[in-house]
């Protein structure tokens, strides 16, 4: 039979078919923006918040919005950003699932000084869900293919990647794993032997 699926549908899937379970439903974006909203109001007064609290309490926004909706704006691309993390930013997190590791570099960086507060918020959504999103999955996904335990006959015999122009590492490489029992074929619309991500622009 065959089945169709968007990259991060086929992902979850590929999840339940290795045996690791499904990703806790808090890291879905909508419901991520309102668990970081609850995080932020319990937690507002924490040093570690200062950017949020300054932002919320901004004059000129409150006149455009209530500080109510400005709140939930801001969790919302809190949560958009934690998604990409997760996708485009796996190595930060360690084999718990906990964000743990930082390149030195860009904590250095202008950019670095908002991850502190990021990395605490994260760690409070995180509880809740206790670790089982994405990133964490690939890895234990990633990790039962290499010790060969209970994958084999789960996943179909081809899998047929096209239409896609670009996808993370993270796919990347729990394609490679797959492909210990599965033959994948990757249609690429533009051709290259070098990794596009790993060019320095």
């Amino acid at each position: 039979n065959l089945k169709s699926y968007f990259p991060l549908k086929f992902l979850r899937e590929s999840f339940c078919l290795a045996g690791v379970g499904e990703e806790h439903p808090l890291y879905e974006r909508g419901t991520m923006a309102f668990a970081i909203a609850d995080a932020i109001l319990a937690s507002v007064d924490n040093p570690e918040f200062a950017p949020l609290r300054r932002y919320l309490d901004e004059e000129h926004n409150s006149q455009v919005l209530g500080k109510q909706a400005r709140l939930l704006s801001l969790s919302s691309r809190i949560a958009d950003a934690f998604d990409g993390y997760l996708l485009y930013r796996h190595e930060w997190f360690g084999k718990d699932g906990n964000w743990s590791s930082i390149d030195k570099t860009l904590l250095e960086s202008r950019a670095g000084r908002h991850l502190s507060w990021q990395q605490h918020l994260f760690g409070v959504i995180n509880e809740i869900g206790k670790g089982r999103h994405r990133a964490h999955l690939a890895h234990e996904l990633m990790q039962r293919f290499a010790q060969g335990e209970g994958t084999e006959g789960s996943f179909p015999q081809e899998i047929f990647v096209f239409g896609i122009s670009y996808l993370p590492k993270l796919y990347l490489q729990v394609f490679n794993a797959i492909s210990t029992v599965s033959d994948i074929y990757l249609f690429v619309p533009n051709p290259c032997r070098e990794y596009w991500a790993d060019l320095s622009s």
